[in-house]
């Protein structure tokens, strides 16, 4: 049935099928945890979700580009690419600290020899992981966590399986952390 639809439409009911992808909406809409949504972020949920436009939003981006859902989704100047990892590095940081102590968000690496990483290391000065927590593994043993933002329905990854899109990125990730990361 799926082979009879157009393509972009196909790859949002892909994304849609994924489990856990349909959680938020069975979520009792609880406001004392966040878990409601107006009629309007509802409405531009399920846009989002089945590739539908979105009504009333600005023509263009404050980038100067026009404002589709998927450059909204990219772009970093005008999109939501900052305030959707950060929502999600937060929310993962509170949880984290009803298990571990010493929970912290953007804990500064400590600094190593270049020369012992991967070329894809992040080696700036200044590295950062998203947040951290004491006692996940082990009990005083730091664990460091990072989050990234995939926009799997994107143009660019529209012939590409979605396993694969998640496992470059997992990849991708682990190749300039890990290293770093273990030394700190």
């Amino acid at each position: 049935m799926l082979d009879n639809i157009a393509s972009p439409s196909r790859r949002c009911i892909e994304l849609a099928s994924e489990k856990g992808a349909s959680v938020w909406l069975t979520t009792l809409p609880l406001s004392q945890f966040g878990f409601h949504l107006n009629k309007l972020e509802f409405r531009d949920s399920i846009c989002l979700r089945y590739g539908w436009p979105i009504k009333n939003v600005a023509e263009y981006c404050e980038c100067g580009e026009s404002n589709t859902i998927d450059h909204s989704l990219n772009c970093k100047l005008g999109g939501f690419v900052h305030i959707r990892h950060n929502e999600i590095r937060d929310t993962e940081a509170e949880f984290l600290s009803e298990v571990c102590k010493d929970v912290r968000i953007e804990p500064q690496l400590q600094q190593c020899n270049p020369a012992l990483l991967p070329q894809t290391s992040n080696t700036a000065a200044d590295a950062r992981l998203d947040f951290c927590g004491r006692g996940f593994w082990r009990p005083i043993q730091q664990a460091y966590f990072d989050v990234r933002v995939v926009h799997a329905n994107s143009p660019s990854f529209m012939n590409t399986p979605v396993e694969n899109v998640y496992k470059q990125h997992e990849n991708a990730k682990k190749n300039s952390i890990q290293q770093k990361s273990d030394r700190s």
